[in-house]
């Protein structure tokens, strides 16, 4: 048996990207513990909002039989007045904000408590700030080898050639197959035009959409899948794996994303079958992404 710890940076997002696995992996006897990180609107008057989603977290893990914990760090919004629109809590693909007090002992504590043989950690795909903050999180935590691997976020990776745009900003080395698949995605003129749930609902005014579809035209811009090579960081020998799974796992997966009731109606459309649509319709539903340090 293997003890696999999952740090999640949201109240869903070990589910959503890594859902089909946990099953898998738990199904084969394995432990399985998710780590939610900002699960805490601190003082603001959301509280209630956030206890909600903290009791359809433990209904969707207990389902699948993970063991959990959640930190109550301050979600991005509440962290800091900027972190007020899509456009300013996404696209953080370099690695110069400032990192969260505390974040990297708690992540450090949790490694040591349970001493799990495989840790996952967000690879940051869409730049979400906190997905981000994980992410470095983890650049302190090589010491402790292959046992570090990554998983792709979703829905963030949902959207055409944003999974590419993190890899190439990381150093990525991309095959030949890597390319021929990205230049065959239908890249939207537009952010505001992509037709998946959760971009629309997260965009505010017009200000905010404006800057949201520069900042992507900008990256897709700059998407030359070509490797970085001034960036002589470890993570640059990124090694891609992929878990496949069948049916059956995938709609447990679809079942347990199901409890969070009020968040898959904002990222998937209003009503459940939507989720499956989604999701089931993207590159390949029944595979689940990662990466690991060589």
């Amino acid at each position: 048996m293997q003890t696999i710890l999952i740090f999640s940076p949201h109240l869903d997002d070990a589910i959503l990207s890594c859902g089909s696995s946990i099953n898998h992996w738990v199904t084969e006897g394995n432990e399985v513990i998710v780590i939610s990180i900002f699960t805490s609107c601190g003082r603001h008057s959301q509280a209630e909002l956030y206890e909600k989603r903290k009791k359809d977290d433990i209904k969707a893990l207990q389902f699948l039989g993970c063991k959990f914990a959640h930190l109550d760090f301050v979600d991005a919004p509440f962290r800091d007045a900027q972190n007020n629109s899509f456009s300013s809590i996404l696209f953080h693909h370099d690695l110069k904000c400032g990192k969260v007090a505390g974040l990297l002992d708690s992540v450090l504590s949790c490694i040591e408590i349970y001493k799990p043989s495989q840790i996952y950690f967000p690879l940051g795909v869409g730049g979400h700030i906190d997905h981000h903050q994980l992410f470095l999180s983890s650049l302190d935590c090589s010491h402790f080898g292959e046992a570090i691997c990554y998983y792709e976020d979703l829905p963030y990776a949902l959207v055409p050639c944003w999974s590419n745009v993190r890899l190439q900003n990381l150093g990525y080395l991309f095959s030949e197959k890597d390319k021929e698949m990205i230049s065959s995605q239908m890249i939207p003129e537009q952010l505001s035009d992509c037709e998946i749930a959760f971009v629309k609902n997260y965009m505010g005014d017009k200000n905010d959409q404006g800057l949201s579809n520069e900042k992507y035209k900008q990256e897709i811009r700059n998407l030359r899948c070509e490797r970085k090579t001034e960036n002589n960081l470890p993570w640059v020998n990124l090694v891609p794996f992929q878990i496949g799974h069948t049916e059956e796992q995938f709609n447990t997966k679809m079942e347990a994303i199901s409890f969070y009731e009020t968040e898959w109606p904002v990222l998937f459309g209003e009503n459940m079958a939507s989720i499956r649509e989604v999701l089931y319709n993207s590159s390949d539903a029944f595979v689940e992404r990662f990466w690991k340090i060589r």
